[in-house]
């Protein structure tokens, strides 16, 4: 089929431009969008695991102070002392240590 009419042609050459102009257009925002999303959510997951990286080590230096004071009791270092009393002083440590204040 040819097209005859300049109008006809023009309107085609123009819709051609319009959809590859659209095309192009869509890729580029496309990509500028996902780098933009892949940045946002690799800080998001580094701020979130930042945060709860420092809760654990809160948590740990918590629980290492509790032993070492644990440890460093006259009661649990004296050898005269029956197992038995040291682990329940150990047990009622631990107890008191579940209650966060």
């Amino acid at each position: 089929m040819k097209i005859k009419s300049i109008k006809t042609k023009l309107l085609i050459l123009l819709l051609g431009i319009i959809v590859v102009s659209s095309l192009l257009l869509g890729i580029i925002a496309y990509k500028i969008s996902n780098s933009a999303l892949e940045r946002s959510v690799e800080d998001a997951i580094t701020t979130i695991s930042e945060k709860i990286a420092q809760q654990v080590k809160q948590e740990n230096d918590r629980k290492f102070h509790m032993l070492d004071v644990l440890a460093n009791t006259s009661t649990l270092q004296d050898p005269s002392i029956s197992e038995q009393v040291k682990d329940s002083i150990i047990k009622i440590g631990n107890q008191i240590d579940q209650f966060k204040v």
